[in-house]
């Protein structure tokens, strides 16, 4: 213990102490994941356009180890970082896809230079971020088409990651057993032998002799979650 004073050695009065304990540190400090800021979709993808991770680094042991003096990562593989704790590490993408895959790589050193092993799977963190949706088109058959069940529905879809599935329904939509029908590889179709029900869409006040107008629908998903739909109107004339 160290015991000190201002007032002059003839008082007798202890104004202050401090207790310093000199010991030994080695044992390197540990990094951990505090929280990532972003918008989570599935398959631990990231839609928004950024995500930001935090760290929390804290020296051992607890209560007598020397202290975290930096904390490093790296994207990659790439160039090492010094992490800002007031910024965390953003992870940006980009126009024209909205795309990116990084391992974040992190690790400390404690002011005893003691070195976090930065090789252990818990500080690696990927982080996969896809923030542009999928897209979809019906090709067949074109928008006010007639047509006679059954007919042959197909559709154009792209993703800039994954697609997972595409979706083919026809008014009304969720209300026949066995739809919407999903296609889970290219060719994107879909073959509708689909009757008449009740509710289906009509245009009232159109002239028709016989055959009903619908609409019709191709949705897709993408690995992350992300949906685009695409209908059109036909005319079936055997309804």
């Amino acid at each position: 213990a160290d015991f000190e004073r201002t007032d002059p050695s003839y008082t007798p009065t202890l104004d202050w102490w401090k207790i310093r304990y000199v010991g030994s540190d080695e044992e390197p400090p540990r990094t951990t994941v505090d929280y990532v800021d972003g918008v989570k979709g599935l398959n631990d993808w990231y839609t928004s356009e950024s995500v930001v991770v935090w760290l929390n680094a804290e020296d051992l042991p607890p209560d007598t180890g020397s202290g975290v003096d930096v904390t490093y990562y790296t994207l990659n593989g790439g160039t090492q970082e010094i992490y800002n704790k007031d910024t965390g590490i953003i992870l940006i993408t980009y126009s024209p896809d909205w795309m990116g895959i990084w391992d974040v790589n992190f690790w400390s050193v404690d002011k005893k230079g003691n070195i976090e092993d930065k090789t252990k799977p818990e500080n690696t963190l990927p982080i996969k971020i896809d923030a542009e949706p999928p897209y979809v088109q019906i090709t067949e058959p074109a928008n006010e088409q007639k047509v006679k069940t059954p007919f042959l529905v197909r559709a154009d879809a792209s993703d800039n990651a994954e697609i997972a599935w595409v979706e083919f329904d026809i008014e009304p939509f969720g209300e026949r057993p066995g739809l919407p029908y999903k296609d889970y590889s290219a060719p994107w179709e879909w073959q509708c032998d689909e009757g008449p029900i009740s509710s289906s869409t009509v245009f009232e006040n159109s002239p028709r002799s016989a055959g009903m107008n619908v609409m019709i629908r191709a949705q897709i998903y993408d690995s992350s979650g992300q949906t685009w739909i695409h209908e059109v109107w036909i005319h079936i004339t055997n309804w």
